[in-house]
This record gives structure tokens, sequence and C-alpha cells, in this order.
């Protein structure tokens, strides 16, 4: 009868020995599942992300084709003097002076800003201007360089006169 007992105890100790492999095999499934899930969320978080920035862009991009088309508008109803038109032969130039007129005008408007500020500054000098003469002058070297030394002239000028309101 002990033998019986002691089959019996070893038969208990092999079952409780499967159940505990049974348990860890279902935390570890468990772990598994829990990662999946997680990642699934992450995914599907990015998805959602993804789809109103996918929003956006076609709400950007039909916007943008509203500007087109309002600038093709805008063009084709622009007119010009043919007497304007002969004059201008270098249009990039045209363009380029503009924006070095903007870029003089913000020197001035800084100049001005500063002004209420009761602090001891100088004026920057406006290297806009002299670098524009410079790349003038290495696309055209054959231009009139009396107008260019009256530039670098009214440039100096223009620093002194802002440095003077100082």
């Amino acid at each position: 009868m002990i033998t019986g007992y002691e089959e019996l105890n070893q038969n208990i100790n092999l079952t409780i020995e499967k159940i505990e492999q049974v348990a860890n095999a279902s935390k570890e499934q468990e772990a598994g599942i829990v990662q999946i899930n997680d990642a699934v969320n992450l995914l599907d978080r990015a998805t959602q992300e993804n789809a109103q920035v996918a929003d956006q862009i076609s709400k950007m991009s039909s916007d943008i084709a509203n500007m087109s088309d309002s600038l093709v508008t805008a063009a084709s109803r622009a007119s010009f003097l043919q007497e304007a038109r002969e004059e201008v032969c270098n249009v990039d130039l045209v363009y380029d002076t503009a924006k070095l007129k903007v870029n003089v005008l913000g020197l001035k408007d800084d100049v001005y800003s500063k002004l209420g500020s009761y602090e001891k500054w100088t004026t920057s000098s406006c290297y806009t201007v002299s670098d524009w003469i410079k790349e003038y002058l290495e696309i055209n070297p054959s231009c009139d360089y009396s107008a260019i030394e009256d530039l670098e002239k009214l440039n100096v000028s223009l620093k002194g006169k802002l440095q003077e309101l100082v």
C-alpha cells in the first residue's frame, strides 16, 4: 500500500509540475499578447495621425491649387506698356533690384524701430547693397562704372545718415 501512495504522490508531483509549466507558458503567452496589443494600439494611433496629416496635406494642396489658379488669372490679366517692356532688357535685374530695395527699407525700418530704446548702438552697414554691387559686376563686367561708384557713395551716405539719427 505504501508503494501505491508513493506512486500517487509521484503522480501528484508530476501533475503539479505540469500545472506550473502550463501556468508559466500562459504567463509568457500573456506577455506576448500584451506586447502585440501595445503594438496594434501604437499602429492604430500612427494610422490615425497619418490620416490627419493626409487630410491636412490634401487641404493644403487644394489651397495651393486655388492660389496657383489665382496667380495664373492675375498674370493673364496683367498688361504692360509695350514701351516699358522694351526698356526692360533684364527681368532678373528688375527683380534683384526690387529685392535690394526691400532689404534697404528693412534696414531703415530696423534703425527707426531702435530709436525709442535710448540705448547706444551703431547702424549696421547695408551689406546687401555692397553684395548686390559685387554680384552685378561679376555678371556685367562691362557696365557703367560711374553708376556703380554713385551707388557705392550712396550706400556710404545712407549708413552715415542712419547713424546720425542715433
